[in-house]
């Protein structure tokens, strides 16, 4: 079945902090959401509404936050791109999108009824992608999302940098810390990716992620992921 990327629809406006629980949280995420903004959330009409920093995302069909992430990834990511990767081999796409075609697959095998929220096992890959649909969540609704990292996640040679500067920023913000991001444009002096505030001691610290890898090691693992497909 062919798989395609579809946009959704955002409203930019003044939100709050004012946390709901008009929408399902599955426990891995209720347990784990630390000390960032509360999720905001609502239900209005047919509409389940997110708040991410001052944008309002909605949709009729999102039960679940996972739903939502499902969805916000593909946006943030820009669904031309997505579905431009999805036409070329398997072995050919971008990581990301394989991710995506490898849960849609694995959702859709285990979904039961239609439109009904249905349990299914977090394995490797849905962790992975709906894990970097999370942190691009977290750092827009806590401190902004820079254009220049989504556009690294999007060149193969340099999206395991920024998939792991997305992984720390995670990690720092529900830690409890505040972030500031560097101007990685700024080519003149040198910087780190983040300065980060503790909210409970006050001490700031700089981070800064070294994470190589190189293209061929991500074309050799997607072949060899292909083959297993296959058989």
């Amino acid at each position: 079945m062919p798989l395609a990327i579809k946009g959704m629809r955002r409203t930019t406006r003044q939100t709050s902090d004012a946390p709901s629980n008009s929408i399902e949280l599955p426990k891995e995420f209720a347990n784990s959401k630390g000390f960032g903004r509360p999720i905001v959330a609502l239900k209005a009409n047919d509409q389940q509404l997110v708040a991410v920093g001052m944008t309002l995302y909605h949709s009729p069909t999102w039960k679940t936050f996972p739903d939502f992430l499902a969805d916000y990834i593909k946006q943030v990511l820009d669904p031309a791109w997505g579905n431009a990767e999805l036409v070329k081999p398997f072995a050919e796409r971008h990581p990301l999108i394989q991710w995506y075609d490898t849960c849609c697959r694995y959702q859709q095998s285990m979904i039961k009824k239609a439109g009904e929220p249905t349990p299914m096992n977090v394995t490797g890959v849905v962790a992975c992608y709906l894990g970097l649909a999370y942190s691009l969540y977290l750092i827009k609704h806590n401190v902004e999302l820079q254009e220049r990292l989504v556009q690294r996640l999007k060149i193969v040679e340099q999206f395991q940098g920024a998939y792991y500067e997305l992984v720390v920023a995670n990690i720092l913000i529900r830690a409890g810390f505040e972030l500031t991001l560097e101007d990685e444009t700024d080519g003149k002096t040198k910087h780190c990716e983040y300065a980060a505030v503790s909210k409970r001691t006050g001490k700031k610290y700089w981070s800064r992620q070294k994470c190589a890898r190189s293209r061929a090691c991500w074309v050799k693992r997607s072949a060899m992921e292909q083959r297993m497909r296959i058989r």
